[in-house]
């Protein structure tokens, strides 16, 4: 059986704190332990504020809807925009190695969603916007 939850608004920095709360009572709602909790709310948070500063590129903000869904061992996040085409490939990988003073500011968000997922999935379609997947799998669920 599974458990969906869904929150639709416009990608504004003022909408931000609701998104993540939003995020917040989902995974509680969805009985998710702490840990892939953390970590889904990184992700969610991660790809909603770059929505927000780069997915509208200074036009109105327009719509994003988070849908939540978990199963017996995972949790599906599935987040739309219809903004700009993101590439994912286009995304230099961070200079982790680097000092403070020599790296730029900003630029871990997709690494950090790549890092805490288990899947990750980003499609374009051109009439329908951007569709990002991100699905964490339950230690010990369905077990």
């Amino acid at each position: 059986m599974s458990v969906t939850r869904r929150m639709d608004c416009d990608a504004r920095q003022d909408q931000l704190p609701a998104m993540l709360q939003f995020v917040t009572a989902a995974c509680g709602e969805l009985g998710l332990p702490e840990d892939v909790a953390f970590d889904v709310r990184l992700a969610v948070e991660e790809a909603c504020t770059n929505i927000v500063m780069h997915g509208y590129r200074g036009g109105a903000p327009g719509p994003v809807s988070i849908e939540m869904m978990r199963d017996e061992d995972r949790v599906v996040v599935t987040i739309r925009d219809s903004g700009v085409a993101f590439h994912p490939e286009a995304v230099a990988p961070p200079r982790l190695r680097a000092s403070v003073e020599e790296r730029a500011l900003g630029g871990l968000g997709w690494h950090l969603i790549k890092s805490t997922m288990d899947h990750v999935q980003h499609e374009h379609d051109p009439e329908t916007g951007n569709t990002l997947t991100l699905v964490k799998h339950i230690p010990g669920a369905g077990a």
